[in-house]
């Protein structure tokens, strides 16, 4: 019979169909073994038979006794019980003979008044059952629409305007579904194709997903301009120029779905026309046939056709002025005739062609021109994103710059003042520079290296990128805290400032 799981997805199947509650579906089902086929058959033929048959609950007769008085039960007969030359005959012939016996039961059961406690019950369960599933009862568009629900979470939400403006600012293509709900077609797709994993994925990364029945409004407004007979259909849509670029019609299994928009995006460039398909729909029946483009034969055949049951000197009449109208036979050539059709079909043909391609040349140009003009935006963008960085980079100089000389202040106000040459413990250093200029000062013989490094940053030679140096015996002075006389220089010094 089958584990408690299997059983509850069962009855959602079952409520999904029919729309009755759990407990309605939980009794049919466990009265026919768990067989969800039978049990919805059942439930739907006791469904038709409570709407159609005139039937009231026992009570009402109370109800019938206050207001009719003793005449209750002719009133009761009158208003309230089948007439059984009147019954609605209902149709079987597609039940099961154990569907229609307990079907027979249940509608003989539901006639009586007031059941009894002889009541077989098995009628009792389907009576209650048919009372209470009554008002939960869906039709069978909704039911399958339940089972197989549209992907909302892919759809957009909106008209078909609004898709397209949209999937141009994201730089997708429209990806439409036209479905009819009396095709099974429709829910295949919605059952395996959308809910596809790769097929999401490829929706979801390229395109703007729009679906609609083709009953509804934006269905038939769409339909209107990209007309077909076969649906459901599914179409993509180039939302620039508005060309119908690919259309697949009926099912479309995961696989071939994902084989075809991938064959799709590997043929077409996003902002380039591509090569759109026809949006005028072939009919589904031969037009000579409708229209009776076969000639005179075919006018009179249809002719004959209308005059079946009308009076015979009418008839006589109205075939006789047809026959005065006729030409003569053999004035008409049939084949010149049907070349003067096609002649006129070809030029109107033509006709629309060349309509087509202007239209087609007028979104090109309207294309380049857009594209023109972004081109034109993104290197204004592009220079004034260049003229703010130089900007940018001359006011850090700038600042660089400021800083700089700010130090320099500093250690020039910070520096000892020169001692005269006649101080004693004097030496005069010349510090050559690596532009050739020379400064000279005299210095104590107790001033550090670091006090001839301020002076030579005063002039402009950064500490941090040169080193002073004795030109012979070359030594560089790298220890900023030794004074003069420790190193060794007591008289007029030439020192070198180099780069680091």
């Amino acid at each position: 019979l089958g584990t408690m799981s299997e059983h509850s997805e069962v009855i959602e199947h079952f409520i999904s169909v029919t729309g009755a509650t759990e407990e309605v579906a939980k009794q049919f089902l466990e009265s026919h073994n768990w067989e969800l086929e039978q049990s919805v058959e059942l439930y739907m033929a006791v469904a038709a038979i409570e709407d159609s048959d005139r039937h009231v609950p026992s009570n009402s007769r109370d109800a019938a006794a206050a207001t009719y008085g003793d005449n209750v039960d002719e009133h009761w007969e009158e208003h309230y019980m089948l007439d059984e030359d009147e019954s609605t005959v209902h149709d079987d012939s597609g039940a099961s003979e154990h569907t229609r016996q307990t079907r027979d039961r249940t509608v003989d059961q539901l006639r009586q008044p007031e059941p009894s406690a002889s009541i077989a019950p098995e009628s009792m369960l389907f009576s209650s059952m048919m009372v209470s599933g009554r008002q939960a009862a869906m039709s069978e568009d909704d039911g399958m629409e339940a089972m197989f629900p549209p992907p909302k979470d892919l759809m957009f939400k909106g008209n078909f305007d609004a898709l397209r403006k949209s999937a141009e600012g994201d730089r997708k293509y429209c990806l439409i579904n036209i479905q009819r709900r009396d095709e099974f077609a429709s829910y295949e797709l919605n059952r395996d194709t959308w809910k596809d994993v790769r097929v999401k994925e490829l929706v979801r990364s390229h395109f703007l997903f729009w679906q609609q029945p083709f009953d509804s409004l934006p269905g038939q407004s769409y339909l209107s301009i990209y007309p077909t007979y076969d649906l459901p259909t599914v179409d993509i849509i180039n939302p620039i120029s508005g060309a119908l670029l690919e259309r697949l019609p009926r099912h479309t299994p995961p696989d071939a779905m994902v084989e075809r928009l991938t064959r799709f995006l590997d043929s077409h460039e996003w902002g380039t026309m591509g090569k759109a398909l026809p949006t005028v729909a072939p009919l589904p029946f031969d037009p000579a046939e409708f229209h009776g483009l076969d000639g005179p034969a075919a006018a009179d055949k249809r002719t004959r056709l209308s005059l079946e049951g009308e009076d015979a000197d009418l008839d006589a009449a109205i075939a006789s002025s047809l026959q005065d109208c006729m030409p003569p036979s053999g004035c008409v050539d049939d084949e010149v005739s049907r070349g003067a059709r096609r002649q006129r079909s070809d030029v109107r043909s033509e006709t629309s062609n060349i309509h087509a391609y202007t239209d087609s040349i007028r979104r090109t140009q309207e294309i380049e021109f857009q594209q023109s003009l972004e081109e034109d935006q993104m290197k204004e963008r592009l220079l004034a994103a260049e003229e703010e960085r130089i900007a940018l980079q001359r006011a850090l100089e700038m600042s660089e710059e400021e800083e700089r000389q700010r130090i320099r202040r500093n250690k020039e106000a910070e520096l000892a003042s020169e001692p005269s040459s006649n101080e004693p413990g004097v030496v005069q250093l010349a510090l050559r520079f690596p532009d050739g200029a020379r400064r000279s000062r005299f210095f104590r013989g107790t001033d550090t290296v670091q006090t001839v490094m301020d002076f030579m940053h005063i002039h402009g030679a950064d500490p941090c990128q040169h080193t002073i140096a004795l030109s012979f015996p070359r030594r560089v002075l790298s220890d900023p805290s030794q004074t003069l006389a420790a190193i060794g220089i007591e008289q007029q010094t030439v020192l070198v400032v180099e780069p680091k």
